[in-house]
């Protein structure tokens, strides 16, 4: 494969890792968001739904920071093959530019948003459902 094809190639998927991180920003902001209007809503009024509600966005915000480590990896891997296919060691373009198994440490891909998210959304709404009750 000559220098333009893989470059073409290399260069779209670090779009696509690009376009990626852009999603994940928008989460974490519109996330925050509704999460602070939330706050906005119940403060000074009920102090026990402060705190899980911090807790969410701390959850959001630890596991899409992951999710933008990751991407930069993937970003820097995508790199360095291309700097691996001009020096002339190379097996040819990735699929996927970054597996999970490559990742280090393995904390980050136990963080991935769509395993954290759901299950932070989850304790949230059987705190609210159990809150009046407890209370």
């Amino acid at each position: 494969m000559d220098d333009v094809d893989y470059a073409a190639i290399v260069r779209s998927m670090i779009e696509h890792e690009n376009v990626l991180r852009d999603q994940a920003l928008n989460w974490l902001v519109a996330s925050n968001g509704l999460l602070m209007a939330a706050l906005g809503f119940i403060w000074g009024k009920d102090p026990y739904l402060i705190a899980p509600i911090a807790l969410v966005g701390l959850i959001f915000c630890v596991s899409i920071s992951a999710k933008l480590h990751c991407n930069t990896l993937a970003i820097r891997k995508l790199a360095d093959d291309w700097e691996k296919h001009r020096s002339g060691v190379d097996a040819g373009p990735r699929v996927i530019a970054l597996r999970s198994a490559e990742i280090t440490p393995k904390l980050i891909t136990k963080l991935y948003p769509w395993k954290v998210i759901p299950l932070a959304l989850t304790a949230f709404w059987v705190y609210i459902l159990l809150h009046p009750l407890l209370a």
